[in-house]
């Protein structure tokens, strides 16, 4: 099923895209998190999305990294810094042991998104060490501000028009939404 959506989607972008190739050079690196909300990203480093049309008619993705104009191809552990945008709307993405996390959650207790398995993940803080989220261990931390009892009574319910994704995307809300809770009770 995903095979067929992709290859629909690729298919359409190809019939409808006009231009050979776009390039979206908005993504930026930030020294630190605080660089981020202050909207003061490293001088110099952009992230690179390059979107153009192969021989078949496909439309591809590149992605890089200029600094000062040059074109660089890095990995992950060679980028400047652990947290970078990939276009100017985007989420901030923090690296870790050599994998990249959608942040989705910043504070005294931080949640992630992983981009490559279907997992969510959290730490202590936006730098600290990244681990797989436990719902247990959240319960715990919750019952300490009082706020378990709700967390789980908050519990969304499967419906039938859920899918797979769609029910993990309202669990994954839902703790996005109690740990911003967390972190803002004192």
């Amino acid at each position: 099923m995903k095979k067929l959506l992709i290859s629909t989607l690729v298919l359409f972008s190809a019939l409808f895209v006009q231009s050979q190739s776009t390039y979206n050079k908005s993504g930026r690196f930030y020294k630190t998190y605080q660089d981020y909300i202050n909207n003061t990203p490293l001088e110099g480093w952009v992230y690179v999305v390059e979107d153009y049309e192969d021989f078949t008619g496909n439309m591809r993705c590149k992605h890089y990294i200029e600094k000062n104009g040059e074109k660089l191809k890095l990995k992950l552990k060679e980028y400047p810094t652990i947290f970078y945008t990939k276009d100017s709307t985007g989420p901030l993405l923090r690296i870790f042991d050599g994998d990249y996390y959608y942040v989705l959650v910043a504070g005294k207790l931080c949640y992630y998104l992983s981009s490559e398995r279907i997992s969510n993940y959290w730490s202590e803080t936006i730098t600290g060490n990244i681990s797989k989220f436990s719902e247990g261990d959240l319960k715990k931390r919750l019952a300490e501000k009082g706020l378990k009892e709700q967390f789980i009574a908050d519990k969304p319910k499967r419906e039938f028009k859920d899918d797979v994704s769609g029910y993990m995307t309202k669990l994954a809300i839902r703790t996005a939404k109690y740990i911003k809770l967390y972190n803002d009770t004192e």
